[in-house]
């Protein structure tokens, strides 16, 4: 039956009763100049009537924020997110588990005052079930600049960022292959 409440949704005369229950544990634990954050969550969401849309969500998130004397510090850090795609992100009313893996790092040295070399490092990886699996890919972006700060906390960042896009599956359009990686350079 639920499929054929997921096929009319958006009707006006077609409702459903959702529920969702959370649970979730938050750490910040310092340790003399560094700290580690740690954040869980899961979730689990029922439809009464769309009930092939009924999942178990999570969400992880670690941080270490680290210093090493005056002059450096930074993070590293690493996330995974599982969650329902938004209808609008489909082109069927099929269920789509969207999974989200970030790995980060983040680098400020201080090269004299006021200025900061910076350099951030990430990489995402998206994942579908299989309603979008054309919608999957990998991105690694990096970028190198400096940051003036003023005694005031204002500061301006001058940087150059490089980002590799690769999409693992296939993709059609119309008929035709279509190559959905990229490169830019901004």
């Amino acid at each position: 039956s639920g499929d054929r409440d997921i096929r009319s949704l958006g009707q006006e005369s077609r409702s459903d009763w959702i529920s969702s229950v959370a649970l979730g544990l938050d750490a910040d634990v310092p340790i003399s100049q560094q700290r580690l954050q740690l954040s869980l969550q899961a979730n689990d969401v029922r439809y009464r009537s769309a009930d092939s849309l009924n999942y178990t969500g999570s969400n992880v998130n670690a941080k270490w924020l680290w210093r090493a004397g005056k002059r450096a510090s930074g993070t590293l850090g690493a996330s995974r997110e599982e969650v329902l795609s938004d209808f609008a992100d489909l082109a069927t009313v099929d269920r789509n588990i969207r999974v989200t893996r970030k790995l980060h790092g983040a680098l400020r040295f201080w090269l004299m005052p006021d200025w900061w070399l910076v350099s951030i490092l990430d990489r995402v990886e998206i994942s579908n079930e299989r309603a979008q699996r054309s919608a999957d890919h990998e991105d690694q972006a990096g970028s190198v600049g400096v940051e003036y700060r003023t005694a005031a906390d204002n500061s301006v960042v001058f940087q150059v960022r490089r980002t590799d896009g690769v999409s693992p599956n296939d993709i059609e359009f119309a008929g035709f292959p279509f190559d959905n990686d990229f490169k830019q350079s901004d």
